[in-house]
């Protein structure tokens, strides 16, 4: 599983589509295996949204997400989380160790952390 954080440098951004980048986090038995900062494509909200599932993404957080968004994200699969964390890698851990208000749990039985 991979989970994208909007970035502003090291810090989370107000929005995914306005941010100047975007860091992915990569998953796997809910430890962070690779982590890849690329800059923010600046796509319309649905194609970002087709690019953000075609990398396996299944989180989003940002410090905040519009209704046009969260719905967009989630019809593809994409939960949304709102954080005011400002390290993008301190909102990771804090999705990982549950303490991010999300929708739902959306880890895989072999991806639950210890």
């Amino acid at each position: 599983m991979r989970i994208a954080v909007a970035s502003d440098g090291l810090n989370v951004s107000t929005s995914l589509e306005g941010s100047a980048s975007i860091t992915f986090y990569t998953i796997v038995n809910g430890r962070t295996t690779e982590c890849q900062n690329l800059p923010n494509p600046h796509l319309p909200l649905d194609k970002l949204a087709d690019a953000l599932q075609q990398l396996d993404v299944r989180v989003a957080i940002a410090h905040s997400f519009d209704t046009a968004a969260t719905a967009c994200l989630a019809s593809r699969g994409i939960d949304t989380c709102r954080t005011s964390t400002q390290l993008s890698s301190a909102a990771m851990e804090a999705y990982l160790r549950g303490l991010l208000s999300c929708p739902e749990d959306l880890f895989d039985d072999e991806e639950v952390p210890a």
